[in-house]
C-alpha cells in the first residue's frame, strides 16, 4: 500500500499561497513559532489589544503570553487589564502572571484589586497567582 502525503502530489511552486497560510497559521498557534510574540517583539502592542474580543480562548492566551514577555511598557500593560477580567481561568491567570512580569508599576492598582477580589471569593489558586505576581513587579520595580 503506498500513501502520499498531499506536498508530494503538487510541486512545492503550484500552491505558495496555500503553504504560506498554513504556515502562518501553524505559527499563530505555536508551532514553528508564534506570531503574536513576533507582533510584541517588534512593540506592536496595541494592534495585539484587538485579539481580546476574539471568541477562541487559545488566542486570547496566546496575545497574554506575548504581552507577558514585553518589559515595561505601559501599553502592554493596559492591553492586559482587559485580559484580567477574561471569562477564561487560563487566560485570567495568565495575565495575572503577565502583567506581574512586565514591570508596570500601574500593575499593582490592577494585581491588589484581583487578590482582593480572589480572597473574597475563596479563590485560592486566584490569590496565589496575584500574590506571586505582585512580589514580581515589586522586585521589578525595586531595581529600576
Amino acid at each position: 500500500c503506498l500513501f502520499l502525503f498531499y506536498t508530494d502530489v503538487i510541486p512545492s511552486h503550484a500552491n505558495d499561497s496555500y503553504a504560506n497560510k498554513r504556515k502562518d497559521d501553524l505559527q499563530m498557534f505555536g508551532i514553528g513559532g508564534n506570531k503574536f510574540e513576533r507582533m510584541a517583539k517588534k512593540g506592536d502592542v496595541l494592534n495585539l489589544g484587538q485579539y481580546s474580543s476574539n471568541p477562541k480562548a487559545s488566542v486570547r492566551l496566546a496575545v497574554v503570553k506575548a504581552l507577558g514577555q514585553v518589559e515595561n511598557n505601559t501599553d502592554a500593560g493596559n492591553a492586559l487589564v482587559v485580559y484580567l477580567r477574561d471569562p477564561d481561568r487560563q487566560v485570567q491567570l495568565e495575565a495575572v502572571k503577565s502583567m506581574g512580569h512586565i514591570g508596570v508599576s500601574a500593575g499593582t492598582t490592577h494585581l491588589n484589586r484581583i487578590r482582593s477580589q480572589a480572597q473574597q471569593a475563596g479563590d485560592k489558586e486566584l490569590e496565589a497567582a496575584a500574590d506571586a505576581a505582585l512580589h514580581e513587579l515589586r522586585s521589578r520595580l525595586a531595581h529600576e
